[in-house]
């Protein structure tokens, strides 16, 4: 669940209603309505490319659809409802591990949907603000970085590669307009601009220790301050 909530920006019910037909077997998961759930919107209908896990997770994951049941989270079920759905155990085993992951801050396996907007923007922007002669960078945003051209390559077109990059990340999410992703699920722009504004060893000691400390969920956060 963590896994697909992060990589695919996937909603909590799209993870928990996937059916066994809605893996395809060759790069990608179908989100799509089924008998256990309706999707939120017709935009909510969408492909997760396998192409953004990593190679361990995706391995996990055509072994957990391997099962032999219709709908792999709940084995033993012809076909889950909504309140099965509501109900899941690992709802409680997830919000307990991300809680714990950020020192008992409220969070949920919604905010992972807002990391995955913001991790997928900063790497697929980063360079072009001058990322490379940032003084303090740090784990999350190289990791960014190295993931860009896989999520460039996977989520836009070649015809169009640099104007449908905030785009890409919008169908990723199953939103219909780019103004919601931007709006409401990246927290990264006064990052992206305190760096294109910042020069190289210009930082002072106050500024360096905060930026030091940010992880991503801090950042994806929706009420974090501003760092700039």
């Amino acid at each position: 669940m963590l896994i697909l909530a992060f990589r695919l920006g996937l909603r909590r019910n799209e993870i928990l209603g996937l059916s066994k037909s809605d893996w395809h077997e060759l790069d990608c998961l179908l989100v799509r309505d089924n008998h256990a759930r309706t999707l939120k919107s017709k935009n909510s209908k969408r492909k997760g490319p396998f192409a953004l896990l990593t190679p361990s997770e995706q391995e996990l994951i055509i072994e957990f659809f391997k099962s032999d049941h219709p709908y792999p989270f709940f084995p033993g079920k012809t076909c889950p409802t909504h309140q099965d759905l509501d109900n899941h155990p690992a709802i409680r085993l997830v919000n307990n591990t991300l809680k714990r992951a950020v020192m008992g801050r409220n969070v949920h396996p919604h905010n992972l949907r807002h990391s995955t907007a913001s991790w997928a923007i900063f790497g697929m922007f980063a360079a072009d603000v001058g990322y490379e002669t940032f003084p303090i960078p740090t784990a999350w945003m190289d990791a960014a970085i190295a993931r860009a051209e896989i999520l460039t390559n996977t989520l836009t077109s070649p015809f169009k590669r640099h104007a449908a990059r905030g785009t890409a990340v919008s169908v990723l999410l199953g939103h219909g307009t780019d103004t919601m992703t931007y709006q409401h699920y990246v927290h990264v722009l006064d990052l992206l601009l305190h760096i294109a504004c910042t020069p190289e060893n210009g930082l002072g000691c106050s500024e360096e220790r905060k930026l030091r400390d940010l992880s991503l969920i801090h950042i994806s956060e929706p009420t974090r301050p501003l760092y700039i």
